[in-house]
């Protein structure tokens, strides 16, 4: 399971790739970014904040932070997001990440 989970991991990583480093991303962005943490929690749901929004929340650090990845439909590219958090939450991974002053999840990236 440990492999399976580090090949979905790895595989799903590349098409995020991006000219820039997360915390350079995040910097433009304006959000907060943190270094070597873990994701304590997990969840999905098809119902974040009682909207018909699909997405999912992790908690890092003892706060909640949630990421609405569209209307509740299935698409590959967003659910890449929500797997390798997932992933870095069962394997108890250390992930750098990006979020929002309005406690939005923007961008995870594996140490």
């Amino acid at each position: 399971m440990k492999n399976y989970l580090l090949s979905v991991l790895l595989f799903s990583s590349f098409p995020a790739l991006s000219f820039y480093s997360l915390e350079d991303d995040c910097s433009i962005y304006g959000g907060h970014y943190t270094e070597n943490v873990h994701i304590k929690d997990y969840r999905v749901s098809t119902i974040l904040a009682g909207k018909t929004k699909y997405g999912f929340v992790v908690k890092v650090e003892n706060v909640w932070y949630q990421t609405v990845l569209g209307e509740a439909s299935v698409s590959n590219s967003r659910d890449e997001f929500s797997r390798l958090a997932l992933a870095a939450k069962v394997l108890n991974l250390p992930v750098n990440i990006c979020v929002d002053i309005n406690k939005y999840l923007l961008g995870i990236e594996l140490r």
